[in-house]
């Protein structure tokens, strides 16, 4: 009997491949959505427009995350940009734990930095970790 062939689906886009999400007004009733309009509204525009927390709910379930039986799969830490007022972006940048401070904002951890200059340094990090983790140059 022969074995089936796995052919790995190619993705051109971000989207089709569910590696980020768009949130807009009409998902006000989505828990993402409401914590991110939120904490842009209490980080004063134009002031920050980046923000880094950890999944909300089932945000990017599709995604496959390590785990080992009874133990929690780790954290999802997205990023989302604030494209403009309701109009958000989220990224995932990191699985695992934070290596970055955290504080609570409503009900999810959000990296504790005071500006979007602090979050670049923050995607930085992450970039030369990952790029550690898998023996990669980082850009």
């Amino acid at each position: 009997m022969k074995s089936e062939s796995y052919t790995p689906r190619i993705y051109s886009t971000l989207q089709e491949a569910e590696l980020w999400r768009i949130y807009k007004s009409t998902d006000a009733y989505d828990a993402a959505y409401t914590h991110d309009c939120e904490w842009f509204a209490a980080h004063v525009r134009p002031k920050r427009r980046l923000s880094v927390r950890a999944r909300i709910g089932k945000e990017f379930e599709a995604l496959p995350l390590p785990y080992s039986g009874n133990v929690a799969s780790p954290t999802l830490w997205l990023c989302v940009i604030e494209v403009s007022l309701g109009f958000h972006v989220a990224l995932p940048i990191w699985s695992g734990d934070a290596f970055f401070r955290t504080q609570t904002f409503k009900y999810a951890a959000v990296a504790d930095v005071r500006s979007d200059s602090e979050i670049a340094v923050l995607l930085d990090e992450c970039s030369r970790r990952i790029a550690q983790l898998y023996g990669k140059k980082s850009h």
